[in-house]
């Protein structure tokens, strides 16, 4: 399935929840008019099971935008995807670890030249938890 080109808005507390088979994510504008938090606008993109791409480079960037999660990978799913512009987010990108999820999500914009915060503290954009590879990122939000 490909979602592409469409715009996510209002008071949403998940845009898009992923819990099976392959899908392709790019061109979108993911984003909510509630306050970030558990009840509220929580996740942008969760993805509970299956491998997905999100964001292409080639295509027009996804923007997600205001969420307590903008990418939430789990279950021991996997994803995948370039191009990509976090905003407003409480983090940016998450992972479960324990269930040995992952994320490369590559050539993307986390709100400051330095790059996303992660577990080890290095960066100062928006923060990435658990196993997510980001580097290299892009360092201007001109995309």
């Amino acid at each position: 399935m490909t979602f592409n080109a469409n715009t996510f808005s209002g008071a949403i507390t998940k845009a898009l929840v992923l819990k099976s088979g392959r899908s392709t994510i790019y061109a979108n504008t993911i984003g909510s008019s509630l306050d970030p938090g558990a009840g509220a606008a929580n996740i942008g993109i969760d993805v509970v099971a299956g491998n997905h791409t999100l964001g292409d480079e080639s295509q027009t960037h996804n923007t997600i935008n205001g969420y307590a999660v903008g990418i939430n990978v789990d279950n021991n799913a996997t994803a995948s995807g370039a191009f990509n512009k976090f905003e407003s987010n409480t983090k940016d990108v998450t992972t479960n670890k324990a269930a040995n999820s992952f994320l490369e999500i590559l050539k993307s914009w986390f709100g400051h030249a330095e790059g996303p915060e992660d577990d080890t503290g290095q960066g100062s954009g928006g923060v990435v938890e658990g196993n997510v590879e980001y580097s290299p990122f892009i360092t201007t939000d001109d995309m």
